[in-house]
């Protein structure tokens, strides 16, 4: 293995993981089918929102992030399909049901190990760093001084408001009939 691997990926990794393996605790102990589907579902958002915010750098590796991106998504619909339903699927609680999807989940676990690696190398981390930096360089030149949005609103208020010279006109008590 390498000696300088990124303790980010290495940490996902790890947290990928565990999450994992309290998803089979739950798996064991419950026998709730919105529970069941409950915890696959919050097992596969958090995987598809990290890997969709991913930008790698290699071709092989973007395929890999969005395959799993789009596994992620797939298998979370399809959970949220089986909760809709939950008074027809009895079968969410068999156990080649709960263990199988399971099974599949495995699948994050190998592809966390090979982000780890993959993500480890060098022209990865000066690519993840030039991206970081061209964003805070496009959010440091959108920002605006709390005087230049005062003017901005000001402009916009005085083209809602009526014009003042419209409304200078002799106020009598007399009513016009």
């Amino acid at each position: 293995m390498r000696d300088n691997l990124d303790i980010y990926y290495g940490l996902r990794t790890l947290y990928t993981a565990v999450a994992y393996f309290i998803l089979l605790n739950g798996l064991i102990s419950i026998d709730d089918k919105v529970g069941i589907l409950s915890s696959f579902f919050l097992f596969l958002i958090p995987i598809a929102l990290d890997y969709f915010n991913q930008q790698p750098l290699k071709a092989e590796n973007r395929k890999r992030v969005q395959n799993c991106m789009w596994l992620a998504l797939v298998l979370a619909i399809f959970v949220l399909i089986l909760m809709m339903g939950t008074a027809f699927n009895d079968f969410v609680k068999t156990v080649w049901f709960k263990f199988g999807l399971w099974g599949i989940l495995v699948t994050f676990i190998i592809a966390a190990i090979r982000d780890w690696i993959t993500f480890s190398s060098p022209e990865e981390v000066k690519h993840r760093k030039l991206v970081r930096e061209a964003c805070r360089k496009n959010v440091e030149d959108h920002i605006e001084s709390m005087g230049e949005r005062l003017t901005y609103y000001e402009q916009e208020i005085e083209k809602i408001r009526p014009s003042r010279e419209r409304s200078q006109r002799a106020r009598t008590g007399e009513t016009v009939q």
